[in-house]
């Protein structure tokens, strides 16, 4: 037989073998577990597109393993929040002031307590769970006195009496409702 210069004999021609069928459902996670495939899939996939493998001109590599996907700008946020610190809660504070003539009793304290004080005072103790407060301080003779309660620094109950054997009474309490703190002086 004579064939044409350029080709050669014939051959039989055998097609390629078919690609393997990609599964959508994962066959299972063994060995080091679905996270560690996923895990090397993106550092493989981070290798690829440093060494110049990933597509030109794209920004971000996704990379899938199965069913699970990771992507490299998601990891990073992830991180960042893990990693912020929680701020403490500022404990709430109720202070006691009482000042004027030195000749006062003074009793305050929260709902079925009291303790007893001298003008000048000034004490800051943790706001607990009481709904009710009080300062009572009582001239022994002539003068002036003037109670406040403040909660977290504002002022919420204020008194001032003078005069033999009057009373300065300071009084607050929460309001069940809305949560605040009220004046609730009797006088």
């Amino acid at each position: 037989m004579n064939y044409p210069p350029q080709q050669g004999p014939p051959t039989a021609y055998m097609p390629p073998p078919p690609e393997p069928k990609k599964s959508k459902k994962a066959a299972g996670c063994l060995g080091i577990g679905c996270g560690g495939l996923v895990l090397i899939a993106v550092i493989g996939g981070i290798a690829a597109a440093v060494s110049g493998g990933g597509k030109s001109g794209s920004s971000s590599t996704t990379v899938a393993a199965g069913p699970a996907q990771a992507t490299t700008e998601a990891a990073a946020p992830a991180a960042s929040k893990a990693a912020a610190p929680k701020k403490a809660a500022t404990p709430d504070t109720v202070t006691y002031i009482v000042t004027g003539t030195s000749n006062a009793d003074v009793q305050y304290g929260t709902a079925g307590s009291t303790t007893q004080g001298h003008v000048p005072l000034k004490v800051t103790k943790k706001l607990g769970n009481p709904l009710y407060y009080s300062i009572s301080a009582q001239l022994q003779g002539s003068g002036k006195v003037t109670c406040k309660i403040e909660v977290n620094g504002k002022a919420i109950s204020t008194a001032t009496a003078s005069g033999g054997y009057n009373i300065a009474m300071c009084e607050m309490s929460k309001d069940p409702l809305s949560g605040d703190w009220t004046d609730t002086n009797q006088g």
